[in-house]
């Protein structure tokens, strides 16, 4: 008997979330979980990036696609709308298996600026980061 050691690396019949999936990194690590057969949640203050990045992953017609891209939104600097995405999956599916934090802030443009920035960009990128992984 052969065994495909590809099928290890399934994520058919999981589910998927993952922050900022419209961004510089976002869209490979889309790809790739839906790829690997992930129903799979991307979230992001942009749901219009969102929107467009689900039609075209799931408008692709391959065989290597098991999977589905729903577009929510969130804004990880905020509790309210996390705990609200997570009610909305939650009312979809029977759980959430898959994590990525991906989302990331960045109102900090020098070494020189002002430390309210750096605490706005540590609202997302650290408490944030937080709070998705604790809810």
């Amino acid at each position: 008997m052969s065994i495909n050691i590809l099928d290890s690396f399934s994520l058919k019949g999981k589910v998927a979330i993952i922050t900022g999936g419209a961004g510089r990194y976002g869209r490979q690590l889309v790809e790739g979980l839906v790829q690997a057969g992930a129903k799979t949640y991307v979230a992001s203050r942009k749901l219009d990036k969102l929107q467009e990045l689900a039609a075209e992953i799931n408008a692709v017609n391959d065989s290597n696609r098991n999977g589905e891209v729903v577009p929510l939104y969130v804004d990880q600097g905020d509790e309210a709308t996390i705990l609200e995405l997570r009610d909305e999956i939650l009312k979809r599916e029977n759980g959430i298996d898959i994590l990525v934090n991906n989302a990331v802030s960045r109102p900090m443009k020098s070494w020189n600026d002002d430390a309210s920035k750096f605490a706005e960009s540590m609202q997302v990128n650290a408490t944030g980061v937080f709070l998705m992984t604790r809810t």
